[in-house]
C-alpha cells in the first residue's frame, strides 16, 4: 500500500531526473597528451608529445605589452614637424625626421594625432616610413581615428611601415657597414652569417624531447646574454630519410635554425632560453654561432594603414594574373612582395590595435595593394588586436597574405583577416615555436596554410575559421625541381578549432593535414568540424611525399568542452604564474 501510493511520485522523479540530465552541458574533457600533470616534453609509448609554447610572443610572455615608452615625446603636428593631418599633403620625410629624432635621442614616442597622414615610398629605400633604432613607439589615437596613407601603389618590396634592422627582401647592409667581419648577401637573413666569423660545432645530436644547453667544440668568447643561432644544414642523407629527393637539394634549402639567447655558459656547455622543439643531428654540420643583437622595443599602436590601388582590373590577367609578377609592365609587377607593416631583424616589438583601412580614393573594397603584415627573422614579436584584410593582388609568388610568419616565438593574439589570398601563413625552417591565438579567418581566397620547407613545432590555438580552413600539406610547387615546397611542418598543434562553415569550395574539412611524422589536431566544433588526415602518402606530379605516421587526431566536434580551452594560456600560465 505504502508502496503503490509512492510509485507516481517516483515516476515523476525519474522524469525529471532524465529532463535534467539531458539538459545539462556535456561533460569536459582533456587530452590524453595533456593531463593535469603535463611537465612538458613528455612522450607518451608512441613518441607522442605536446610542445611548451609558452615562451611565444613579446619578452617571452612575461610581461604586458607595455602603454607607453620612456624618452622623449613628439606630436608630430607640432612645430618643427607640423605634419599636415588632412592627406593633403605628403609627409613622409617630416616623419621620418621625427621617428629618427627618437631614435637617435634613445628612444620615446612618436604621437600621430587624429587624422590622415599621407606618405610615399622614399627614394631608393624599401620603405616609407622606417624604425630602425630601440624603443621607439609609434601611437596614433586608435585605429579608428589616425590613419596612415600610402598614396603610390608603386611598391614592389617595399614596406609602408618597415620596423627593424632589414627589409622584406632580406637583411639591409646598412647595420654592418662599421663591422666588416660580416657580410650578408642579398637576399639572406641576419641568422645566416656569424657575427664573430665563428661557427662553433655542436658535439652531440640534439634529442626528439626538449633540451635548453648543448656542449660545443669551443665555447670561447660566448657569455651570458648573447643572440646565437643553432643550425643545422639540410644533407642528402637528412634529405634521403625523409623520403623527400627531388622535392629538396641541400644546395638550396635549408635546415633547422633556433634562435636563442645564452643564459650561461659552464666549460663547453652553452644553456639558452627556449627549449628546442625539434631533433637535429651532429652528422648534418650542427654549428652554434653569435649573431648581431636584434633592434629591441619597437612599438606601434592605435593606426590603420591604407593603400590607393592599382588602376588595372584585378580581372584583367595580363595585369593580375596568378604568375605574372616578374613580368615587367605589369600591375602585378608593381606591387609584388609589398606590405603594410614589416618587423624585420628585432625581438620583443609589439603592434597593436593596427589595422588595414579602405582609403576613400579607392573605387573598390581594397584597403592594400598586396600583403598586411610580415615578421621575419624576428622573435618575440607579438600583434595584438590586428587586422589586415581586402588585399588586390592575391596571386602567386606571396601576395595578397594578411599575415606571414617566417620568424620564431612570435604570438598574433586575437588578430583577423578577411579577403586575402592566405589570411596567415608560415614560410619556412627557421619558422617555429609561434603562437596563433584566437584568429578569425573569414573568406579568404585559399586556405590558411603551412606554406614551405618544414615549419615545425607551431601552435593554432582557439581560432575560428568561416568560409576558410587551414592546410597543413606537403605542396609541390616552387621554383624548380630542387626547390619545391615540400614538407611544410611537424610537430604543430591544432588546439580548440571552430569551423563556422564551409571553406573554400564548399569543403567539408576545417583542417586538413599531413604533418611529418606526428601532427597532433585536438579538439574541433562548429558547423564545419570535420578533419582530414587520412593517407599520409601524398601523390604529386613530381613524386610521392611520405608523413607517415597519420597525424593524432582528439575530440573531433567536442572542441566547445576541451580543458582548457587555450593550449597557450594553460601553458604560460603552468611556466610564469601570469
Amino acid at each position: 500500500m505504502h508502496s503503490s501510493l509512492h510509485s507516481p511520485f517516483r515516476i515523476l522523479l525519474c522524469a525529471l531526473l532524465i529532463v535534467c540530465l539531458s539538459a545539462s552541458p556535456a561533460l569536459a574533457w582533456r587530452s590524453t597528451l595533456y593531463p593535469t600533470g603535463w611537465t612538458g616534453g613528455d612522450p607518451d609509448g608512441d613518441g607522442k608529445f605536446l610542445p611548451d609554447f609558452s615562451y611565444a610572443g613579446y619578452e617571452m610572455g612575461e610581461r604586458d605589452l607595455p602603454d607607453s615608452q620612456s624618452g622623449v615625446y613628439i606630436d608630430v603636428t607640432q612645430a618643427p614637424f607640423s605634419c599636415d593631418r588632412t592627406g593633403g599633403e605628403d609627409v613622409t620625410s617630416r616623419l621620418q625626421s621625427a621617428i629618427d629624432l627618437a631614435g637617435a635621442s634613445g628612444g620615446g614616442t612618436v604621437y600621430l594625432p587624429s587624422g590622415t597622414y599621407r606618405v610615399t615610398p622614399q627614394a631608393g629605400r624599401a620603405y616609407c616610413l622606417r624604425v630602425k633604432d630601440d624603443n621607439v613607439l609609434i601611437k596614433g589615437d586608435g585605429s579608428d581615428k589616425t590613419f596612415l596613407y600610402c598614396s603610390d601603389y608603386n611598391l614592389r618590396n617595399t614596406s609602408i611601415l618597415l620596423l627593424g634592422g632589414g627589409d622584406v627582401t632580406g637583411l639591409s647592409s646598412s647595420r654592418y657597414t662599421a663591422q666588416p667581419t660580416v657580410e650578408v648577401p642579398s637576399g639572406f637573413s641576419p641568422w645566416d652569417v656569424s657575427a664573430d666569423g665563428k661557427y662553433r660545432s655542436v658535439t652531440a645530436d640534439i634529442p626528439y624531447t626538449p633540451v635548453t644547453s648543448v656542449t660545443v667544440s669551443d665555447a670561447t668568447g660566448l657569455a651570458k646574454g648573447d643572440w646565437i643561432v643553432i643550425r643545422s644544414d639540410l644533407s642528402r642523407q637528412a634529405i634521403t630519410d625523409m623520403k623527400i629527393g627531388g622535392f629538396w637539394s641541400e644546395t638550396v634549402t635549408k635546415g633547422q635554425q633556433l634562435y636563442r639567447r645564452v643564459t650561461s655558459v659552464s666549460g663547453s656547455t652553452v644553456s639558452f632560453d627556449i627549449p628546442t622543439r625539434y631533433p637535429m643531428k651532429a652528422g648534418d654540420d650542427l654549428v652554434l654561432y653569435k649573431v648581431q643583437t636584434p633592434v629591441q622595443h619597437i612599438g606601434v599602436a592605435g593606426i590603420s594603414i591604407g593603400c590607393r590601388q592599382h588602376g588595372a582590373s584585378t580581372d584583367n590577367k595580363a595585369q593580375f594574373g596568378d604568375n605574372v609578377y616578374n613580368e615587367l609592365g605589369t600591375a602585378a609587377y608593381t606591387v609584388h612582395n609589398s606590405y603594410a607593416m614589416a618587423f624585420v631583424d628585432c625581438a620583443n616589438c609589439y603592434a597593436r590595435d593596427v589595422r588595414s583601412y579602405r582609403p576613400g580614393v579607392n573605387s573598390g573594397t581594397y584597403h592594400l595593394v598586396s600583403n598586411g603584415a610580415l615578421i621575419k627573422s624576428s622573435r618575440s614579436v607579438t600583434l595584438q588586436s590586428c587586422d589586415f584584410s581586402h588585399t588586390q593582388y592575391q596571386g602567386g609568388g606571396g601576395n595578397g597574405y594578411g599575415f606571414a610568419i617566417d620568424a620564431q616565438e612570435c604570438l598574433l593574439d586575437t588578430c583577423s583577416a578577411t579577403d586575402t589570398r592566405h589570411s596567415f601563413s608560415f614560410k619556412n625552417t627557421a619558422t617555429s615555436g609561434n603562437v596563433i591565438y584566437k584568429f578569425t579567418s573569414t573568406g579568404n581566397f585559399k586556405a590558411a596554410d603551412f606554406h614551405m620547407y618544414l615549419s615545425v613545432s607551431n601552435l593554432i590555438d582557439s581560432c575560428t575559421f568561416s568560409k576558410d580552413r587551414v592546410q597543413v600539406m606537403p605542396r609541390p610547387y616552387g621554383d624548380a625541381l630542387g626547390r619545391l615546397h615540400g614538407l611544410t611542418s611537424s610537430q604543430s598543434v591544432l588546439w580548440n578549432t571552430v569551423g563556422k562553415s564551409a571553406s573554400q569550395g564548399g569543403s567539408p574539412y576545417v583542417i586538413m593535414s599531413r604533418q611529418y611524422g606526428y601532427g597532433y589536431i585536438i579538439g574541433t566544433s562548429g558547423a564545419n568540424k570535420q578533419v582530414d588526415v587520412a593517407n599520409p602518402t601524398v601523390a604529386t606530379q613530381y613524386g610521392k611525399v611520405y608523413t607517415a605516421p597519420e597525424d593524432y587526431t582528439e575530440g573531433v566536434g567536442t572542441g566547445a568542452t576541451l580543458e582548457p580551452q587555450s593550449l597557450y594560456k594553460d601553458q604560460l600560465h603552468k611556466r610564469t604564474g601570469r
